[in-house]
């Protein structure tokens, strides 16, 4: 069975000629936490999400552990935002 896939002309277009921001990460970016996603098991993400959250590390990870590791639901569980 064929299967045609539709594709919109700029789609094709980004994912042919990606942008040079998207080629590689900025120093910066590599150094800031994931936005979506806070991992406990790295000591220097540890150390980052607690210092942008204001809590400790022992807040830190019993949020993470009641509410997942979702950026955004942790923040929620905490009051913040």
């Amino acid at each position: 069975m064929l299967c045609r896939v539709l594709l919109h002309p700029l789609l094709i277009n980004a994912a042919m000629n990606p942008s040079p921001a998207d080629a590689q990460p900025t120093a910066r970016a590599a150094r800031e936490p994931q936005a979506t996603c806070i991992d406990v098991t790295d000591p220097r993400a540890v150390e980052q999400w607690t210092r942008q959250l204001g809590v400790s590390e022992f807040d830190l990870r019993c949020a993470v552990a009641a509410a997942g590791d979702m950026a955004a639901d942790v923040r929620s569980h905490l009051g913040l935002r």
